[in-house]
């Protein structure tokens, strides 16, 4: 029978054992969370710079006692690897935001890099950085706060609209680099040849309001032309204005303007539609009538236009509604 001095030398062993698996995968788990992480953020100004040269001389610093420590101890290359890893990808992060912002200062537009549509807003920071501009000339030039500007640029972009980003590209003076943008988005959505697949417009008119016909057109009318105006950016020269196209508008814009009438049986209906493409990101203008000749001069929301989209973009939430 083992004796309790044997037991509990055991019982230690064990424990010491699973303290250092614990640790082992509280290691793993850290490299993992870095790993999912990484390449996510990018410096933005000078100040950030500085800081990270500071984080790479310590992390640095840090991989180099540990090392001189595992020698000491003679500690097997595998455990070694284990307690620095983490250390060590966060470094190499750090050197790959510091190199990015180092090429962009130095190259320019040629170094760049490409990034996903969902992340337009670190091209627009890459962008400004190449050309040389800070926080504050960016802001100066765009008529808002240099602390809007950090803020905007912070979170990256986040929701920012086309017509906002193609106002910016503007300012930046970049247009050659919006048309390999506009072309990448546009290989993405690439739809099938056919006239089902082909983008269009959806036209949507109360029906409750008993318009007379004339009146109904010229309402379709003002939103089918609203809708494209506000994607377009008034240029430096009076009577110029830049359209900014996704690929679907440029999709429609070269095809045969392809549009959809629909009706809406009361107001209600017709906000609940606007609201869900709003939220969906899709390209839709509301027109409010000013009541001048109908309505007994009370503004009317009396239509909604959708679009240019593609089919399976809108169907969920005009199925319903039938043909005008």
């Amino acid at each position: 029978m083992a004796s309790k001095q044997g037991l509990w030398e055991l019982s230690e062993g064990l424990n010491e054992d699973l303290h250092e698996a614990r640790t082992r995968q509280r290691f793993r788990d850290e490299v993992d969370r870095l790993e999912r992480n990484r390449k996510t953020t990018m410096i933005r100004n000078d100040r950030e710079y500085q800081i990270t040269l500071d984080q790479i001389e310590k992390f640095e610093e840090q991989l180099k006692l540990k090392r001189q420590k595992a020698q000491e101890e003679n500690m097997p290359d595998e455990e070694l690897h284990l307690i620095t890893q983490a250390e060590e990808c966060m470094l190499e992060d750090l050197v790959w935001e510091r190199d990015l912002y180092d090429r962009l200062r130095q190259e320019g537009l040629s170094a760049v890099p490409t990034y996903a549509p969902e992340e337009r807003g670190k091209t627009l920071i890459a962008l400004r950085i190449a050309r040389g501009l800070k926080q504050k000339d960016l802001a100066e030039a765009l008529g808002v706060s240099e602390p809007q500007v950090s803020r905007d640029e912070n979170n990256d972009y986040h929701g920012i609209t086309l017509h906002r980003y193609a106002r910016i590209l503007e300012v930046l003076g970049v247009e050659e680099h919006v048309a390999g943008y506009q072309a990448r988005e546009a290989t993405k959505e690439e739809k099938d040849d056919t006239e089902e697949g082909l983008p269009k417009q959806w036209v949507i008119l109360r029906k409750d309001l008993n318009m007379r016909k004339g009146k109904m057109v010229s309402q379709g009318g003002h939103g089918v032309l609203k809708v494209i105006l506000e994607q377009m950016v008034r240029g430096p020269e009076k009577g110029k204005f830049t359209l900014w196209a996704s690929g679907a508008l440029l999709a429609w814009l070269d095809g045969i303007f392809t549009k959809i009438c629909l009706s809406a049986s009361s107001e209600e209906e017709l906000l609940e539609v606007y609201d869900k493409a709003r939220v969906a990101g899709i390209m839709c203008t509301l027109i409010t009538d000013a009541g001048r000749t109908e309505f007994g001069g009370v503004p009317t929301n009396t239509c909604v236009v959708l679009g240019p989209a593609y089919p399976e973009q809108v169907e969920s939430f005009v199925s319903h509604l039938p043909l005008l």
